[in-house]
Order: C-alpha cells, then structure tokens, then sequence
C-alpha cells in the first residue's frame, strides 16, 4: 500500500513539474511574440502612400499610385540595365577565338518601361505602410557593414507615407532564409525585414506586372455575352459543374463549344502593357467583346484586338486585350489569341441563340 502511495506522489508530482515548466514556457514565449508584432520601422497606411521607389545599380523602379472607380492600382516605372549577352566559349574547339576580356564588352544601355500592378501592388503597399521587421538590430556601424550586407548593398528603397519619406539601404540575406538587413539612412538603425516586403521592387517583372485579367473570381459569374462583329451571344454558368456553360434555351445541359472556347480565353495571360492603343490599331482591329455579368449587374469586360504588323515588318500579327482590371492595354500570347479568334464564329453562331 506504501509503496502504491510512493507511486502515486510521483506519478503526481512528475505531472505538476511539466504542467509548471509549460505554463512558465508558454508565458516565455508569448512576449517573445508580442515584441516581434511591434517592431515597428515606421508607421502608415496604404491609404497614405504616395510613391515606393528602388535604386539599384542595374535596376530603378518606381511604383506610382492611382485610383479610380474599382480600387488602388499602380503604374510601375521600370529601368533596366541590359547587357549584350557574351557568347560561350567551347574550350575544345582550337580555332575559336579567345572569350572578350571584360573591360572590352560593350557597356549595357538603360532600358524603361512601364507596367501596371494591382493584386502585387496593393499587396507590397500593405506591407510598406506600415512596415514591420521580424527584429530590431540596433545601430550598425561601418566596421560591421560586411557582415550584413551593407558594404556591397543592393540598393536604397525610398517611401513616401503621407509626406514623409522613409529610406533604407537593403543589405544582404539574414542566415539560411529569404529575409533581408535593411539599415535606416540617417538614424544607422538596422532590422531584419521579412523578404516579401522587398522582393516585389527587386524583381519587378515577375512579381509585380499583372498577368491576371480580372479581380473578380468566375465563381461570381452567372452570365456572359459574347460579341464578334455583328453577332453575339449570350451563356449562363453551371454552377454543378467548375469552368462550363450552356445556352439560354438550355440552361442545365453543358455546351461544349462554348466550353472549350472560354478555357482557351481564360489562359491568355499579359506579358507586356501598352499605355496607350498603337498607332495602326483602328475600329476594325476589335475581335471580341466579352460581358461578364452576375445575377443583376456588370462585374468586367474583355476586349480583344488584332494589330496588325507594320509594312515591311516580318513579324506577326499582334494581339492585345484590355479588361476593366487591366486598364491599360496589355499584349498577349499570340497563338492562344489565334485560338479564341478563330473559335469565336463557332460560338456566337450557335443555333441556340445567336443575334437578330
């Protein structure tokens, strides 16, 4: 019976340890958490921001905002060292010539753009006004720019947040992660940043230009009329079955055509923005209009146009698309254009509703 006793008690007391050293962790850790959320670099709101801008020594971007009626988008001015590229060396062929020494390359030229950003835009804005770092380092001097990356930087990234503006000398990778050192100018205040607040100016192209055409989702789409020439169509959405459509005079059977057809226009993607219409692009360059509805009202549009090339020009047709998300024109994939040009006929000529 003792000995079932002694057990117990320390069976008991094994319990009571653990729950007192969780307890005694847990109230360890959650200031650890609190002061990690308040590591405050500067404060703001997206609201407030006026300009982002990052100066490097092959790369400067700006991102200039704007709005209208649908929200906050960004016009994203971009320049761009581009350097001829140097051609490889086969080190088993004898004749070849000996590869360029580096001070006999032809100097890179500076090549501007410009692009617009919404999703990405908005989304880097909520992360720089306000900005918060992952922890505060403290003052860093010159005698340890190298260990975080300030001798060498990558560039200094200026925020403008209701009049004041904010700058930083983004240094070099934290340890084993994708984050970054980022220093104060002017105070010498150093912090660690997480990388997604920086990764949209350093690699603008990929993260920042707006690929998608809507920002509304199709699950919201009840309707749709399509326009080509002087016909046009209108579908309905199953709702039982993900990406079809059916005819007004048969609303719960899937029409394949139509179907397929609004597959291929979903995966045109923009690779390149136009701030205004070229030139040759004329009334009759429209291939398509389409109307994406709800159950009462508008949410968006397609336009997609075909221009052609310039005389003399061997290249081909371009096509570009503009959607109330884009704003701007924007090119897109010539052969997935081709598609939904030549299938649209086939579509707005159905038997089931075509116009009068």
């Amino acid at each position: 019976m003792n000995f079932a006793k002694s057990i117990g008690l320390h069976v008991a007391l094994t319990l009571l340890a653990g729950t007192t050293a969780m307890a005694m962790w847990t109230q360890d850790e959650e200031p650890v958490k609190a002061a990690t959320a308040e590591v405050r670099v500067w404060a703001g709101s997206p609201e407030q921001l006026q300009s982002v801008s990052f100066e490097g020594k092959e790369l400067k971007v700006r991102l200039e905002p704007k709005k209208d009626g649908l929200g906050t988008w960004y016009v994203v001015h971009l320049d761009k060292m581009e350097r001829k590229a140097s051609r490889p060396h086969n080190p088993h062929n004898p004749h070849e010539p000996p590869p360029e020494e580096p001070e006999a390359k032809e100097p890179g030229k500076w090549v501007k753009s410009k692009f617009v950003s919404v999703k990405e835009g908005n989304l880097l804005a909520e992360t720089l006004a306000p900005l918060h770092a992952l922890r505060a380092i403290g003052p860093v001097g010159k005698d340890r720019d190298e260990e975080f990356g300030f001798d060498e930087p990558e560039g200094t990234l200026t925020v403008k947040i209701g009049g004041t503006e904010h700058k930083l000398t983004v240094g070099g990778l934290t340890p084993g992660g994708g984050d970054r050192y980022v220093r104060l100018v002017g105070s010498g205040e150093a912090y660690a940043v997480p990388g997604e607040a920086l990764r949209g100016v350093l690699h603008p192209e990929s993260r920042l230009l707006e690929s998608e055409l809507h920002g509304f989702a199709m699950d919201d789409v009840r309707r749709l009329k399509v326009s080509a020439g002087n016909a046009s169509r209108e579908l309905l959405r199953l709702t039982s079955k993900p990406n079809a459509w059916a005819s007004l005079d048969a609303p719960m059977e899937q029409d394949e055509t139509a179907s397929n057809w609004m597959n291929k226009v979903q995966r045109l993607r923009i690779s390149k923005y136009l701030e205004a219409p070229p030139k040759n692009m004329g009334q009759d360059s429209l291939v398509l209009r389409l109307e994406y509805l709800d159950a009462k009202n508008t949410l968006g549009f397609l336009e997609l146009f075909k221009v052609p090339s310039e005389p003399g020009d061997e290249s081909k047709d371009r096509y570009l698309v503009r959607t109330e998300h884009t704003r701007w024109y924007g090119e897109v994939l010539g052969s997935t254009a081709e598609q939904v040009e030549r299938d649209v006929q086939s579509v707005v000529s159905s038997k089931s509703e075509s116009s009068k």
